[in-house]
């Protein structure tokens, strides 16, 4: 027989609930504990990835300065990096960063490691901190540009303060371009033009003679006219056999001389100041083609390796002529016939065609142009007069500026050089 009194303490339950919470309590601590600690983690781990992002795109935004050094890039990548960071969980360290730098790819890659306490440290996880690691990788898309500027050098410009304003717009958008922070991804070619183009050696070797030919005795100038070809005439394909350009010999030819494309703004604006209008007539398809021919890649063959063009549609590259005129195109090839005041037009026009095709974008600067009431030949002035066949050059009106002072050209090349320089930066992340 069981005692009453301990049946009565074997069926007495009262304490198992005290019992079991004392058994489960530490495991519940640990998942609380846990869940804390996770969430800490996953928190300060957002918070330091932020942080990391920040700072690649502000190494990768600081890549646009090419006058930043190595060191200077990572210092303005980890300041990006700590005043974000410092917004965060104040006792969140983090390692010294990695901090790659690659300027030809102009990409930024940042890596950090940091910890977080944990709350609540046990002997199963066996650490006292979280750890873990953040990477972030900026590229930034640089714009690279090559502009050749067509400058009109005809007797025309030397009416009042032309030529001068002319010089002063042209240098005003070399140095706006070319600029210690800019490096190499901008340079400048120089296309003057007038009664002829002056090559030089350039135009030799475009003929496919040496560069010691004078066949003229006039020493350094060479007087190209147009392709003889008339299936390439109106295109870039390499000068060569059957693609030369033809030979001005005899003709005048006071032009100054062509420069290719250069990323040296002393260079260029020297060369500007010292460029006088001497071109009795204005062989405008002449400046085109060359301006064409100074920036397409398919030239690289005839000018210095640090001029060579960069390819066609490549990324973030852009192509552009600046065509300046005060007058109408009325000089062609060889000759002063009657016929060169509409031959030049004519093949300005199959130019303009062809550049636009290939990417390559023209803006047009007309100075003073005047408004032909032709007696005869309507037809022809309906579709080559200088106020139809340049706004037709420039392909957009926004790319076609008018004006009648010549005071206004530095205004103008000053809004073309910023709105060349504004499309200069797209970035990735």
């Amino acid at each position: 027989m069981i005692h009453t009194g301990l049946r009565g303490w074997g069926d007495n339950d009262s304490g198992n609930v005290a019992v079991l919470f004392a058994i489960l309590i530490y495991p519940l601590i640990f998942i609380i504990g846990f869940n804390l600690d996770l969430s800490r983690q996953i928190s300060a781990d957002r918070q330091v990835q932020t942080a990391a992002d920040a700072a690649s795109l502000a190494g990768a935004n600081a890549l646009q300065d090419a006058s930043l050094g190595h060191e200077e890039l990572k210092a303005i990548t980890i300041a990006s990096f700590e005043a974000n960071r410092a917004a965060g969980f104040r006792d969140t360290t983090c390692k010294d960063p990695d901090i790659s730098i690659d300027r030809g790819k102009n990409e930024v890659d940042f890596v950090v490691t940091c910890t977080v306490p944990r709350m609540f440290p046990n002997a199963l996880l066996g650490a006292s901190h979280s750890e873990f690691t953040n990477r972030s990788t900026s590229v930034i898309g640089l714009s690279s540009l090559d502009v050749a500027l067509m400058l009109d050098m005809s007797v025309s410009m030397n009416d009042g303060s032309r030529l001068a304003d002319l010089k002063t717009a042209a240098t005003t958008m070399v140095t706006t371009l070319i600029t210690p922070q800019s490096g190499d991804r901008a340079r400048i070619a120089l296309a003057p033009y007038g009664e002829a183009v002056n090559a030089g050696v350039y135009g030799n070797r475009a003929q496919g003679r040496s560069d010691f030919h004078d066949g003229d005795n006039d020493g350094d100038k060479v007087c190209v006219s147009r392709r003889r070809n008339f299936a390439t005439q109106f295109t870039d394909v390499a000068p060569g056999p059957s693609h030369y350009v033809g030979d001005r010999v005899g003709d005048r030819c006071d032009e100054p001389m062509i420069v290719p494309l250069s990323g040296d703004a002393d260079h260029l604006t020297s060369a500007i100041s010292a460029m006088s209008a001497n071109g009795s007539k204005t062989a405008g398809h002449l400046g085109l083609a060359w301006s064409w021919y100074l920036i397409s890649p398919n030239w690289r063959s005839i000018l210095p390796p640090e001029s060579a063009p960069l390819e066609k549609n490549a990324p973030n590259t852009t192509k552009v002529v600046v065509m300046m005129t005060d007058g109408i195109f009325n000089k062609h090839y060889e000759t002063d016939q009657f016929w060169s005041v509409f031959m030049s037009p004519e093949d300005t026009k199959e130019l303009c065609t062809s550049m636009l095709a290939d990417g390559v974008l023209i803006y047009v600067v007309a100075l003073a142009l005047e408004d032909y009431s032709p007696t005869a030949n309507h037809a022809w002035y309906a579709e080559y007069a200088p106020k139809v066949l340049l706004p037709y050059c420039a392909g957009d009106p926004s790319r076609y500026f008018e004006v009648n002072s010549s005071e206004d050209l530095v205004d103008i090349y000053q809004s073309i050089a910023d709105l060349l320089s504004v499309e200069a930066v797209v970035i990735t992340h």
